[in-house]
């Protein structure tokens, strides 16, 4: 059975979750909860968003964010994981999904 496809939002709001495989801990240390906001302000150079909160747990993440292109969520959230999973997966020498499924909005 296929998923059904992502409803975009006219407002461009949305409240995103991600959370871990298995719900494995995606930040283990302090270094790992920096690392994603650092991520997440690079991002912000590269693409126009607004994030106006976030909550960062051992295992999962809940953010609210604003595109300001409609259909921009998919490309943020995609570099987001992406670039978060290849380091977290470098630094502590592992491979394989740390995201389960895609996000949630």
């Amino acid at each position: 059975m296929s998923r059904q496809a992502r409803q975009y939002s006219q407002s461009g709001l949305y409240h995103i979750v991600f959370r871990g495989m298995n719900r494995h801990n995606i930040f283990e240390e302090e270094e790992d909860f920096i690392k994603i906001k650092d991520i997440i302000q690079r991002l912000k150079k590269e693409m126009l968003f607004e994030i106006y909160a976030f909550y960062l747990m051992t295992n999962h993440v809940h953010i609210l964010l604003k595109e300001y292109n409609i259909g921009d969520i998919t490309v943020i959230m995609k570099r987001l994981l992406t670039r978060y999973a290849g380091w977290f997966n470098r630094k502590y020498s592992r491979s394989g999904a740390l995201i389960a499924n895609r996000f949630k909005s």
